[in-house]
């Protein structure tokens, strides 16, 4: 069984904070929670779409996963893709959604992959 320290759920919240940046997330809220996830090594979940504001639980029982700091931050850019991709899947979601709605939630995702993958660009 591994468990977190302390000192690991900081460096969670570090890799979570400059990934935000990288993926472009600054307009929503991440608001950390106290009460560690469950059922999962880390979650996302009392969504509010239209204040762009999410509650983040990290676990503190990793079960038999390795802690480390890049199993840290492959979490944290889990979790954040979720973000990513969230207004997406809403908007998926809506029967009323039209084509131009979709296309600007999807350009959203590829220009935060764009910038990753072809960083310098503008």
């Amino acid at each position: 069984m591994a468990l977190l320290t302390d000192a690991d759920v900081a460096e969670y919240w570090r890799h979570l904070r400059a990934w935000q940046i990288k993926l472009g997330l600054q307009d929503w809220r991440i608001v950390y929670s106290p009460i560690p996830a469950k059922k999962a090594m880390a979650e996302m979940d009392k969504w509010d779409w239209l204040q762009r504001q999410v509650t983040a639980r990290v676990g503190r029982d990793w079960k038999s996963s390795p802690i480390n700091s890049a199993t840290l931050e492959q979490t944290a850019v889990l979790e954040l893709l979720h973000v990513l991709l969230y207004e997406l899947v809403q908007e998926a979601k809506n029967p009323h959604a039209t084509e131009d709605d979709l296309g600007s939630k999807e350009h959203r995702v590829i220009n935060a992959l764009e910038q990753l993958l072809v960083p310098g660009g503008e």
